[in-house]
């Protein structure tokens, strides 16, 4: 199965709910607002913005140059605005004409733009140093150039401004870089943080949080206990400590810790803690108990009535579910998770208007895009495509960091409604502006191989995979396709095979090993991993492949058993639908 950058084929899914939020790679415009419009001549989109009135001040000076950022900013010309934002940035004194320049480019993922506002921002701010997040965005802007050197200066620097405790401000730091992908770089300079404060658990928690973050499972372990060793009573380092040894595979070692050092009578934060990792290894009756005497002893507890609200939803329980999201929502905390699962017990009840709503409402948090993909495709649904790629485009120009996926998942969308050829114009657009874009790769060679046009898609796999021969996802793509399009089983099997061995517990990876095997005629192995795969990743695409190898080694009552329950649980899945068409049943 391959890893497609979006899936809508689904009502909101409950067996996938799990309490760091759903796993959908819901990535996301309108043709008319893609990012091809940024990069047009400058001088001729000024001078287009000029004769509509949009800019009065004199040419060249720091207001005029704000006045052009802002009105391509609002025009969605975001190249156009970053640069010129730079330029009054360049020219100002002022070091909040930085400060907004850096923001706004940061936002757009303009980072050289970001990178020399910043720049400009520290220079301005250099004696009065009223301004330490500048620092902040240093950090995180050279972790993505590379310069160690430079991240550790910035994440020194802000030591440096901090005026709390010591242990606080390095406890702070740590979050510093959590979103950056180049995590071994933050690793190394949280590493080189620690190394002056040694004596300080918090530098140890710091690292061994990073570490955790980057796979480093031994090194996470290592630095919990350096942490712990210092201080006994501080939870932080005895749950860190937990959950590398989860992350590690000792899923029952993590948790027998944890309920020997945060569990029990501790205080309501440490039991809090310990629901929460109870809840993610699917402890979820013992999870449920404990978070529910910590909401009793503190109702206003956000993290417990979101935990115990997702809890809820697992287990089909959606009045439950509903009243706990909704005390959330009152509660005026975790505003948009809460209007994000509402949005999804609306979806699964069927009510479409309420859902569309609430979904409409989420305007930040880790669910947004997720919360606006199938806001739009709700109103796909209802036979409603214009307007639903006009919904992404109003976000988009609401909230232009998220432009990139509202256009991806316009692009979807486009696909879906039969006008493929102008989500192919999409995708030329989108990759013609950042050729190196993975994501609108991917999109494309999906859309080519849905287009029938096959030997296009698999060239741009192939050109996919020549960029990292060693990526399991792009050996994935490419293996699945040669199996279920061509007759080429033998290259198709040695590329599932290499993604297999790299990533043996992934659904979509895992699935492919199993359809490969159907197609070489190994039934019995076929039929042992599309099992697995379905337990890892119960989606439609999964339950097909299972279906048809049950259907072809005759086990009928397995497969009858499955298609009903898929049929249940995919009533939007049109491959469900085919399939029971195409077996007569």
């Amino acid at each position: 199965m391959t890893v497609k950058p979006l899936n809508l084929s689904f009502k909101f899914p409950l067996r996938a709910v799990g309490l760091l939020g759903l796993s959908l790679f819901l990535v996301g415009a309108c043709v008319s607002g893609t990012p091809g419009n940024e990069d047009k001549d400058e001088t001729a989109a000024v001078s287009e913005l000029s004769a509509i009135g949009d800019v009065e001040a004199s040419e060249g000076t720091v207001e005029y140059f704000l006045l052009v950022a802002e009105t391509a900013r609002q025009k969605q010309l975001y190249g156009i605005a970053a640069k010129n934002y730079l330029k009054a940035a360049q020219l100002s004194s002022d070091p909040e004409v930085a400060k907004r320049a850096t923001e706004v480019a940061f936002e757009l993922s303009r980072d050289e733009e970001a990178l020399a506002s910043a720049l400009r921002w520290k220079k301005l701010d250099r004696k009065e140093g009223k301004y330490p997040q500048v620092h902040t965005y240093l950090a995180r802007l050279y972790t993505r150039t590379g310069n160690t050197k430079a991240v550790v200066a910035n994440l020194r620097a802000l030591l440096k401004a901090s005026d709390g405790e010591l242990g606080d401000s390095l406890l702070a730091l740590s979050g510093v870089l959590s979103d950056e992908e180049n995590s071994d770089l933050a690793l190394n300079a949280y590493k080189k943080i620690a190394r002056k404060h040694k004596r300080v658990p918090q530098a140890h928690y710091t690292v061994g949080l990073q570490a955790l973050r980057s796979g480093k499972f031994e090194q996470a372990k290592s630095s919990a206990l350096r942490a712990t060793k210092l201080d006994n009573d501080w939870s932080h380092g005895h749950l860190l400590y937990a959950r590398a040894l989860m992350a590690s595979g000792d899923v029952d070692g993590g948790i027998d810790y944890a309920g020997e050092h945060i569990g029990g009578n501790n205080s309501p934060g440490e039991r809090l803690e310990y629901g929460m990792l109870l809840a993610a290894v699917d402890r979820d009756l013992e999870a449920s108990v404990v978070l529910e005497q910590v909401l009793s002893d503190d109702p206003t507890n956000s993290q417990a009535a979101r935990a115990l609200g997702i809890l809820a939803m697992k287990s089909g329980n959606l009045e439950l579910a509903d009243r706990y999201f909704t005390q959330l929502l009152q509660s005026g905390q975790s505003t948009y998770d809460a209007l994000y699962y509402l949005g999804g017990i609306a979806e699964t009840n069927d009510n479409d208007a309420r859902a569309y709503r609430l979904y409409s409402e989420v305007r930040g948090g880790d669910n947004v895009v997720t919360a606006q993909l199938r806001a739009a495709y709700i109103l796909y649904r209802q036979d409603k495509l214009d307007e639903a790629l006009q919904h992404l485009e109003r976000f988009a120009a609401q909230a232009p960091r998220y432009t990139h996926d509202m256009s991806l998942g316009q692009g979807e969308l486009l696909a879906r409604g039969d006008r493929g050829d102008e989500a192919m114009m999409l995708y030329d657009n989108m990759l013609e502006q950042d050729p190196d874009d993975q994501r609108t790769q991917y999109a494309r060679a999906f859309l080519l191989e849905q287009l029938d046009r096959v030997d296009d898609a698999i060239h741009q796999m192939r050109l996919i995979l020549a960029k990292d021969p060693s990526d399991a996802n792009a050996l994935n793509a490419l293996g699945y396709t040669l199996a279920d399009r061509t007759d080429q089983l033998d290259e198709a099997y040695e590329l599932i095979k290499l993604a297999y061995d790299k990533s043996p517990d992934s659904g979509p990876i895992t699935d492919s090993m199993g359809w490969v095997e159907f197609k070489r005629g190994n039934l019995e192995r076929a039929d042992e991993l599309l099992t697995k795969a379905f337990e890892l990743l119960p989606d439609a695409e999964v339950a097909a492949h299972l279906i048809e190898v049950l259907h072809v080694r005759g086990e009928l009552t397995r497969m009858r058993e499955l298609l009903d329950q898929s049929e249940s649980d995919f009533e939007d899945s049109d491959l469900i639908k085919e399939m029971r068409e195409r077996l007569g049943l």
